[in-house]
């Protein structure tokens, strides 16, 4: 002991000064050390800090360790028999005559010593505790931070993909109204021209077709009678017709108004690709994150459930007679419904996941 070169065990005292001394020694004769020493981050050369003690006790200490026997003063014994119990070493302590007169002194020195001790230790443990929890404190702020952060950029992202897909959206509808119009004008060139024939024979077919006044009313036209037979005369605008095809096809191109319906089908589209979108996302989510008990999400998904069939009732009252003389509007209402029912039953799954979970 006392020779670093062959020592692997260095213990510092106050001041700054160590004694070089053998694990091997320590850990034989001292269960402190020996739990020090067999800690996996201890195999090789360990350094032991115990600053609150002097180099004279310490190496006092070390002495009664190795079996030698020491003399000291009353006030040196406390600090002694405290730091020897601290490091479990089994001894054997003598009074000398002077030593008892020293203790029956008003304020025993032994005492005075190991409260000094104890307080410096519980002075230690409330400092070591106040760093932890200042660390801790530090963690959790910067966590805290790290989750405003992830949120603002988060709710910035939304908003950006929110405009992009409004900008979208729009473009869309513009494209929709003018697909829809030229559909129309389509349609309404490729009706077949009605028959040329016999006009008698015409005209009787085409009474036959018109079986009441209702059927004129709800073309907003009369019948007249004049020297070359029966004809159509529109009420709006006063032009006739032979036939009575060719003056319902004149009503529905120049006169039905299917402004209504056409504003429904834009509308309409618009609030799909919202609920469709929105749906994909929800479901998602719902996979991913596997959400339990969530009230606005199940909440959500409820009002969207409503919104589409409140929008399939819109279509429900409008009735085939409304869009006559518009086939592309009747086909664009049969196929919207079929996307909006669709569209509600992935809307159902999601909600069978929502509260599967």
């Amino acid at each position: 002991m006392g020779n670093p070169a062959y020592a692997d065990c260095f213990i510092y005292t106050a001041c700054g000064n160590f004694i070089a001394t053998s694990k091997v020694s320590l850990a034989t004769r001292s269960s402190y050390f020996h739990q020090i020493f067999i800690q996996e981050h201890n195999k090789g050369k360990v350094n032991v800090f115990m600053f609150e003690f002097s180099h004279e006790l310490v190496q006092l200490a070390l002495d009664v360790t190795f079996g030698s026997e020491v003399n000291v003063t009353v006030k040196q014994s406390g600090r002694l028999k405290f730091l020897l119990n601290k490091l479990k070493i089994k001894f054997e302590a003598k009074t000398t005559t002077a030593a008892v007169q020293q203790v029956e002194r008003p304020y025993s020195i032994l005492g005075q010593e190991e409260e000094r001790a104890k307080l410096q230790e519980e002075q230690r443990a409330k400092e070591r505790a106040k760093v932890e929890e200042e660390e801790q404190a530090k963690v959790e702020e910067e966590e805290r931070v790290k989750v405003e952060e992830e949120r603002l950029r988060v709710e910035e992202e939304r908003a950006k993909n929110k405009q992009e897909q409004q900008e979208i959206l729009e473009e869309e509808r513009a494209r929709i109204e003018e697909e829809l119009a030229k559909n129309e004008q389509q349609a309404e060139v490729e009706q077949e021209k009605p028959p040329h024939s016999d006009h008698s024979k015409s005209s009787l077919l085409n009474w036959t077709e018109t079986t009441s006044d209702i059927d004129l009313e709800n073309i907003c036209h009369i019948r007249i009678t004049g020297e070359s037979g029966e004809k159509y005369m529109c009420q709006k605008c006063k032009a006739t017709f032979n036939y009575f095809r060719i003056a319902q096809k004149h009503w529905h191109r120049e006169h039905k108004d299917f402004t209504k319906f056409r504003t429904l089908l834009i509308d309409t589209e618009f609030e799909r690709k919202i609920l469709e979108a929105r749906c994909e996302e929800i479901s998602k989510y719902i996979v991913v994150k596997k959400p339990m008990n969530d009230a606005n999400l199940s909440t959500e998904l409820r009002r969207m459930h409503e919104k589409v069939f409140e929008i399939m009732e819109k279509f429900d009252q409008v009735k085939r007679v409304d869009l006559d003389g518009a086939p592309t509007l009747i086909r664009k209402k049969h196929s919207m419904l079929k996307i909006l029912d669709d569209i509600g039953g992935k809307i159902d799954s999601a909600i069978d996941m929502l509260e599967s979970q």
